[in-house]
């Protein structure tokens, strides 16, 4: 059984939910999936695969001694680069980019558990958060993978999420699921606008 590396405290997951909605607004998302690249471009001066370094003196084997998927450099002059594993598949290259991106929009200067948790939870939540699962009627965590394009790891966390989302859902939306309707333009309040999202 797959398990995350530590849970967050609510309050905690509830600042990454807004986050990830303000993030996705300043992008100007309108729609999933979308192209993770560029939104990374917005934060990083340059996005650099693994594959660019293994021409270099022990480049590849120093960014896989640093991660596996990838990580995040702040330069001197404070722009950031990014540095993602190219040899993994698309899907996980995506959430790897989204994780990388969570390090920065987060503000984190250091990895820790509770940063590392931080960013694997905004990058699913930005990717697939749960009520746009729902608008788009995905049923199991095969049917996210591929309308999401991630991962069948990720998608196994956004299908347990999604469902978890179920259980707990009031009647009304929370703001940040509020949020992400407005983005796709989803009818929240019972009048039909495109699909409604309940």
């Amino acid at each position: 059984m797959k398990t995350e590396k530590i849970y967050l405290k609510y309050n905690t997951y509830e600042y990454l939910k807004k986050r990830c909605v303000a993030l996705l607004e300043h992008c100007h998302v309108d729609d999933f999936p979308y192209y993770v690249y560029k939104v990374a471009l917005k934060f990083a001066d340059r996005i650099i695969p693994y594959s660019k370094l293994k021409g270099k003196p022990n480049g590849y084997a120093k960014a896989m001694a640093m991660s596996k998927d990838g990580f995040t450099l702040q330069m001197d002059d404070g722009r950031w680069r990014i540095y993602y594993n190219d040899d993994n598949n698309i899907p996980r290259c995506r959430f790897t980019l989204m994780h990388e991106v969570g390090h920065i929009w987060l503000g984190h200067n250091q990895s820790t558990e509770v940063t590392e948790s931080s960013a694997d939870f905004f990058a699913r939540y930005c990717l697939v958060p749960p009520a746009i699962v729902h608008h788009f009627h995905c049923k199991n965590e095969q049917e996210i993978a591929s309308h999401f394009w991630i991962s069948d790891e990720a998608a196994y966390y956004a299908w347990e999420h999604y469902i978890s989302w179920l259980n707990r859902r009031v009647a009304d939306l929370s703001e940040p699921d509020k949020g992400l309707c407005r983005l796709l333009h989803i009818q929240t309040d019972g009048k039909k606008h495109k699909e409604g999202i309940m």
